[in-house]
């Protein structure tokens, strides 16, 4: 897979997210909360970046794209996998020709709706990792253009 990766390792707290998360150990979570946790994790670096939102968990039919950013004249259709640790692979593992085929049609479907405000130079397909490292810190990688059409 190609791809252009930049990690970073981030403390969490997790009362910054959820205030009934206070308290709480990231190793404790239910599945679906951790990846909660994780997309917005991945919401807020990127914004933290100087990406612009577009729209998040963008749901057409059977697909689903979690984060659609805008940067530097470009649409990043983002799919966020979040891992309690390294013992079930990479999250870009599971980013799979059949996933991206899915991204692809809700990010088209998506852009024929009356949402899109602008022009886009390109359509990039990125993925970002959240990896558990210890109870209160995450590992983030942005793998960018995984794919493009």
């Amino acid at each position: 897979m190609r791809g252009i990766q930049m990690a970073k390792r981030i403390a969490v707290d997790l009362a910054e997210y959820w205030e009934g998360l206070a308290g709480l150990r990231l190793s404790h979570l239910e599945p679906k909360q951790l990846g909660a946790v994780g997309e917005e994790i991945a919401c807020r670096e990127l914004i933290s970046r100087g990406w612009s939102l577009l729209d998040r968990n963008v749901r057409v039919s059977r697909d689903e794209v979690d984060l659609l950013f805008y940067f530097d004249g470009d649409l990043h259709v983002v799919e966020v996998k979040t891992r309690s640790g390294y013992g079930f692979g990479l999250g870009r593992e599971s980013v799979t020709p059949a996933k991206l085929a899915k991204m692809r049609r809700a990010a088209t479907t998506w852009l024929g709706t009356d949402r899109p405000s602008r022009l886009y130079r390109s359509i990039c397909f990125d993925c970002a990792e959240i990896t558990v490292v210890t109870e209160f810190e995450v590992e983030f990688d942005l793998i960018e253009r995984i794919e493009s059409p």
